[in-house]
């Protein structure tokens, strides 16, 4: 079988992981950062709890669509991961509007890496490898691994609904390339990924 065809079948017929590529990521932070997000986005960031999150799309005041992203809520920020080249852009466009409200914008994108985890075993091992349950709702996450690093484990993301995303801090992505090939999984090519997107 050549490798095109065995790293398909192993992202959705199997097991595998492949790089996602680079993303933005972009915190939130302070007591307004929920109120004042859910202001210029058009799905609820109010009903966030911790270790959930939702896609959206980033408007202007006067609604025009400045970004498409991802919201994700922790116990004590929000996290907006989009496009690559898109954080300080965001970050401008929002800053101009935070007066008295109690929000800190930080670009986080650098040191971090992101993985695609999919296929048909990929849910029956990443619990096996973590001794965790994987997210069952689209877009919450769990911190897991343990041992040498930690990772957030996300159901769904920017590449499918059907597979989870992994964001690595980069000083680990060697150590969790090994943990996920040891398990049986097979690491794919990122231009197949492509081909599992479309």
């Amino acid at each position: 079988m050549d490798p095109f065809h065995e790293h398909y079948l192993a992202l959705t017929a199997g097991a595998g992981f492949a790089a996602m590529g680079a993303r933005d990521q972009i915190e939130v932070a302070g007591e307004d950062r929920i109120g004042f997000l859910n202001n210029f986005c058009t799905n609820d960031v109010k009903g966030l709890s911790p270790n959930s999150g939702v896609e959206a799309f980033i408007l202007s005041v006067k609604g025009r669509v400045l970004g498409h992203v991802f919201i994700y809520c922790g116990e004590q920020s929000l996290v907006i991961e989009t496009s690559p080249g898109q954080a300080d852009k965001l970050i401008e466009h929002l800053d101009r509007y935070v007066i008295t409200e109690d929000v800190q914008l930080t670009n986080v994108t650098e040191g971090w890496a992101f993985l695609f985890v999919g296929g048909v075993e990929a849910e029956e091992r990443l619990n096996s490898l973590t001794n965790d349950q994987m997210p069952t709702e689209q877009l919450d996450f769990i911190t897991t691994l343990g041992g040498k690093t930690s990772v957030a484990i996300g159901r769904g993301g920017a590449f499918s609904p059907c597979g989870f995303t992994m964001c690595v801090r980069e000083d680990d992505l060697s150590v969790v390339r090994d943990v996920l090939r040891d398990s049986g999984f097979i690491e794919c090519d990122e231009g197949v990924l492509q081909a599992v997107r479309i």
